[in-house]
C-alpha cells in the first residue's frame, strides 16, 4: 500500500523553497552594485597613483628601512659600552657606628657601581659586519628601484594598451558609420 501524504505537508515542502529563492534573490540584488564614477586619469596621475599606494613598494621601502638600522647598530657596535647602577638608602632609628661606641639616629647611604666595556680587538668581526650590512643595504635600495621601474612599465604599458584599445573602438565605430553608408547605396541601388 503506497504511503499517502497529506496535503498541507506537500504544500508547505514547495513553499520553503519558493521562501529561500525569493530570500536570496533579495540578498544577491541588494549585494549587487554598478560602477557610478569613473575618472579619467592622466598617465602622470596613474603612475603617482601607483607608485603611492602600492603594497609591494611599501614592504620593499621598509625593508630598506630595517637595513639602514641593522647598518646603524652595526656601527654603534664599535663604540664602547657603558653602564652605571646608582644605590641609595635612608635609614631611620638608631643604629651602632661602626667602630666607635656610639648611635646615629639615621643614616643616608649611596652607592654606585659604573662599569666601561670597550672592544679592542674581535678578528675584523665589527668591520666586516658593517660591510656586510652596508652590502645587504645597497641591495635593498636595488630591489626597491627595480619594483618601482617594474610597477613603471607595468602602468605605462597598460596605460598605452588602452589608449590603443579606444583608438580601436574609433576605427571599429568608423568602421560600422562606413557601412551604414554603403548598406544604404546598396539599398538604394537595390530598390
Amino acid at each position: 500500500m503506497p504511503y499517502l501524504v497529506p496535503d498541507n505537508i506537500m504544500k508547505q515542502k514547495i513553499l520553503i523553497p519558493g521562501k529561500v529563492i525569493i530570500a536570496c534573490f533579495l540578498i544577491f540584488s541588494a549585494l549587487s552594485f554598478t560602477a557610478s564614477a569613473q575618472q579619467v586619469i592622466s598617465l602622470q596621475k596613474a603612475v603617482d597613483l601607483a607608485l603611492q599606494n602600492n603594497l609591494t613598494i611599501k614592504q620593499a621601502q621598509f625593508t630598506e628601512a630595517l637595513a639602514t638600522e641593522d647598518v646603524k647598530q652595526s656601527q654603534y657596535n664599535q663604540l664602547p659600552s657603558l653602564s652605571a647602577n646608582p644605590q641609595g638608602g635612608y635609614y631611620f632609628g638608631k643604629s651602632q657606628i661602626a667602630g666607635a661606641f656610639a648611635y646615629a639616629s639615621s643614616t643616608l647611604n649611596i652607592n654606585g657601581t659604573a662599569q666601561m666595556q670597550v672592544t679592542i680587538y674581535q678578528g675584523g668581526q665589527l668591520h666586516n659586519q658593517i660591510l656586510q650590512n652596508k652590502l645587504t643595504l645597497d641591495v635593498d635600495k636595488t630591489n626597491t628601484a627595480k619594483v618601482k621601474n617594474d610597477l613603471l612599465l607595468n602602468v605605462v604599458t597598460e596605460y598605452l594598451v588602452i589608449l590603443t584599445d579606444q583608438d580601436l573602438v574609433l576605427a571599429a565605430k568608423q568602421q560600422i558609420d562606413l557601412a551604414k553608408i554603403t548598406l544604404d547605396r546598396a539599398q538604394k541601388n537595390f530598390d
